[in-house]
């Protein structure tokens, strides 16, 4: 059963990885799974999450389980936040 509603194959473009630049207070952890949660509706498995703190710019190296399901929706939500940029980081498995 197709749950998620979408299509069998991905844009050359798309990963599971997201790289996530913006001020400190919105791009960490705790601020970006609520957002996620609560605003996106979504959860997910988080392979990898990677902060890099930078006084007050933070950027996040954040790898999902799935493309599809996971790191697309979190694309979507993240994209309409005023606070960050979102970007499809290199996938290791492509």
């Amino acid at each position: 059963m197709n749950e998620n509603k979408v299509g069998p194959y991905l844009k050359g473009d798309e990963s599971r990885v997201l790289e996530i630049r913006g001020r400190a207070e919105y791009v960490n952890e705790a601020y970006l799974v609520r957002f996620l949660q609560d605003r996106v509706g979504i959860y997910w498995h988080t392979d990898e999450f990677v902060l890099v703190e930078g006084g007050q710019e933070n950027t996040v190296r954040w790898s999902f389980a799935s493309c599809r399901a996971q790191a697309k929706r979190a694309f979507n939500g993240l994209s309409l936040h005023d606070g960050m940029t979102v970007n499809n980081g290199v996938d290791p498995c492509s």
